[in-house]
């Protein structure tokens, strides 16, 4: 009889009922599991600032490479205007070539200025 007391005794052990260790055993297991629920909030809330602080940091570096990218194109714009100013006509600048005084961009390729068609009419 006495075994069998002791082996009931046992299970309820196990169980968490019936003995004070058994209920004690259980918990401590609780508080154990709740700690260990808190550290993985903590963990996974520190996760997640690491990742927008790192999403920020490039944010702001994928700004400035903008802002360097356009600094440069306007740094070269400059540079090519001076260039063609330099070069002046006939360099095969980008710019439409300037004409010579007098030259009038209306007048035909014969030659004719279409001021004797007038002259004809009357």
């Amino acid at each position: 009889m006495q075994a069998a007391s002791k082996a009931r005794g046992k299970k309820r052990a196990k169980k968490g009922r019936g003995s004070r260790k058994g209920k004690e055993k259980v918990a401590y297991d609780e508080e154990e599991e709740e700690e260990e629920e808190e550290e993985e909030e903590e963990e996974e809330e520190e996760e997640e600032e690491e990742e927008e602080e790192e999403e920020e940091e490039e944010e702001e570096e994928e700004e400035e490479e903008e802002e360097e990218d356009e600094e440069e194109e306007e740094d070269e714009e400059v540079e090519e205007e001076g260039e063609d100013e330099e070069e002046g006509e006939g360099s095969g600048s980008k710019e439409p070539r300037k004409r010579a005084k007098g030259s009038n961009p209306w007048d035909c390729s014969d030659g004719d200025s279409g001021a004797d068609e007038e002259e004809d009419e009357e």
